[in-house]
């Protein structure tokens, strides 16, 4: 364990500070009388002797004065690394320093004012993260000396700050102008004024505004901040940055104002690395920080297209993958801004090519580089002509396994609730869905004049297990079940007459007032298999009039084709028996009539005395008020 510091070992450094200050003094001194080839001699030596690099001054001129003396260094130039495209590191046209040199009989080296014109800096990284500005092999201990010499001005004339990283996810290429602007108030250092652009990971890059001086890098009061205002364009995306940070060699412990923007959040992968799906254009602000491996962005506020969005994120960096956590609450979410999350395009118009099943490919790659947490709760969310009502998610993705668990749609006055589970482990991925509808109102779902007169709840499952690369794909190869059920309601009669395409019956409705109709039942059960869906049974109970059906949907093709076959229950001349051909496209079906008599199976005929959906949807229907469904076996 190390031993605490003593008096004699505090008095020990300072002795020994005192005597590096006598050394300095004399040292300077001498290069005052022995003139300035000797000191332009010795300056290069020793900067070769502790950099490894070569060090040249062109010129050397020493002018010592009463109160200050001035050294002024001309075409100044440091070595680069071997393996760097630059030829050096570090150079500049002039540099010149005043310094007072009473002071060192005090034990203090102040140097009044140091001078940079047209100074170039060119930072390296090559493609094994060798740092051009690391002189040795070995690891930085304190970056900064534990005294550094006072500097009280610095001034900086045309400079320019050199970027470049060669590593692949890394490619940077950037150049910044860089110079001394005016004091903020008196007695203040000239900030830095910077401007320039580039290329940073594939993108266009341009980035302007202004930080400290860089001597508050070296102030030793705890409290200070080095501060900050800085813009930055990368393609459309935008991002602004000010406030004060501790240690800008570090980025530790600090927080900053920081707003960031663009067209899309699927572009942040190739800045920040961070897989994203597409989104609508997006404005957000908040306060960045950063701890330990860990960014923070918290109090986040702003906009994704037509979307609130508010909540805490965080960015965990220096692991095996990066992992991205969340909590965000909106209170009105369009659906729509979000779309690339279910394999959509945000702000899509009309279905591609008349097809509901989004087809952009998955980036498996994408989803296997980094790891999330992310809840979201959105109060309010549109997405019409459905009519969705709120959502509650919770996302999990580890090593491109993606889970949506819960993940719970308030949708017609119920739930559509359930879990879903994306493994991108493989290619093509596979896909487990695993939905349950309950108490959807139907008058909310028919939100039109017909739909007013009518009452009734829906429950329904979705079970499917799929492969592919986009949610088309899994639709396509979609295995499993599928069923919906209505328990007792009511519904327009008018409706049913049409559904049965008794004439008569329209026409007296229409002419007078239309009336409703008691549901007793109603049930579709699909079975999956390879994309298809076929009907294991399919009625529709009420007091006016039985539909029973049958059918097939292809969800590779997209298209249905469904046999209805109406009862009506009551007597009329112009009651049509033939059964309805419900066919086409699933975004666009057409409905008429089939043509030729009405024949029934075996099974459609036990079910115009006994109507039973199968035990598992029947678990979803909700019972009337007397707590009984009227869907089940008819006594005789």
């Amino acid at each position: 364990m190390t031993e605490p510091a003593t008096a004699a070992d505090s008095t020990s450094r300072e002795v020994r500070h005192a005597r590096g200050l006598l050394l300095a003094a004399l040292v300077l001194l001498f290069l005052l009388v022995a003139g300035t080839p000797i000191a332009k001699a010795l300056i290069e030596h020793q900067v070769r002797a502790a950099t490894g690099r070569e060090f040249s001054i062109g010129e050397l001129s020493l002018s010592p004065g009463l109160v200050r003396h001035t050294v002024e260094g001309r075409d100044v130039r440091l070595g680069n690394a071997d393996w760097a495209t630059a030829p050096t590191l570090a150079e500049a046209g002039r540099v010149q320093i005043e310094w007072i040199p009473w002071r060192l009989l005090l034990g203090q080296v102040v140097i009044t004012a140091v001078q940079l014109d047209q100074p170039v800096l060119s930072l390296e990284r090559d493609a094994d993260l060798r740092a051009n500005w690391r002189f040795s092999d070995e690891p930085v201990q304190d970056p900064l000396p534990e005294r550094f010499p006072e500097i009280e001005t610095l001034w900086v004339r045309q400079g320019r700050l050199h970027l470049l990283e060669a590593q692949e996810k890394r490619r940077t290429d950037l150049s910044v102008d860089v110079q001394s602007g005016e004091p903020t108030a008196p007695g203040r250092l000239p900030p830095l004024l910077i401007e320039g652009g580039g290329d940073y990971r594939g993108n266009p890059f341009v980035i302007e505004g202004r930080i400290g001086s860089p001597l508050h890098l070296v102030d030793t009061d705890p409290d200070q901040r080095y501060w900050i205002d800085l813009s930055a364009e990368a393609g459309a995306t935008r991002a602004r940055a000010s406030g004060g940070l501790r240690s800008v060699l570090q980025l530790q412990d600090f927080e900053l104002d920081f707003s960031i923007a663009g067209a899309d959040m699927a572009e942040l992968y190739p800045l920040l690395r961070l897989a994203i799906p597409e989104t609508a254009a997006y404005d957000l602000t908040g306060r960045l920080g950063r701890t330990d491996r860990t960014w923070h962005y918290r109090e986040v506020t702003g906009t994704v297209g037509r979307s609130d969005l508010a909540g805490d994120v965080s960015v965990e960096t220096g692991g095996e993958r990066t992992r991205l956590v969340a909590d965000l609450v909106s209170r009105k979410l369009d659906l729509d801004d979000l779309a690339g999350f279910i394999g959509g395009k945000p702000q899509a118009a009309d279905p591609r090519d008349g097809r509901l099943f989004p087809d952009s490919v998955y980036d498996t790659e994408k989803l296997r580089s980094m790891d999330a947490q992310v809840s979201l709760v959105a109060h309010s969310l549109s997405a019409p002509p459905l009519p969705f009502e709120s959502l509650d998610a919770r996302l999990v993705l580890e090593n491109g396994d993606l889970r949506l668990d819960p993940l719970d749609f308030g949708f017609a006055g119920g739930h559509i609730d359930g879990a879903v589970h994306l493994d991108a482990r493989q290619d093509p991925m596979l896909a487990d869905i695993d939905m349950k509808a309950r108490g959807l109102q139907l008058p909310r779902m028919l939100p039109d004049a017909e739909a007013a007169k009518s009452q009734g709840s829906l429950g329904g499952q979705l079970r499917l297990q799929g492969r592919g690369s986009s949610v088309a794909g899994v639709m396509a190869t979609a295995s499993g079940e599928a069923g919906i059920a209505m328990g007792p309601g009511r519904i327009s009669n008018y409706l049913m007459e049409l559904v049965g395409l008794d004439i008569a019956e329209m026409i007296k409705f229409k002419l007078g007032k239309d009336k409703e109709v008691p549901v007793h039942c109603g049930y579709a059960d699909f079975a999956v298999e390879g994309g298809v869906m076929t009907s294991r049974a399919l009625a529709f109970d009420t007091s006016d009039t039985l539909v029973l059906g049958e059918g097939q949907v292809d969800l590779r093709e997209e298209r249905l084709d469904i046999v209805l076959r109406p009862r009506p229950k009551d007597f009329s001349p112009f009651s049509l028996r033939s059964p309805l051909q419900l066919s086409g496209p699933l975004a666009d079906p057409d409905i008429r009539p089939q043509g030729g008599p009405l024949l029934l199976r075996g099974a459609a005929v036990a079910a115009l005395y006994a109507i039973a959906p199968p035990a598992a949807l029947l678990g979803l229907v909700e019972t009337g008020p007397g707590g009984e469904s009227d869907c089940g076996p008819k006594a005789d």
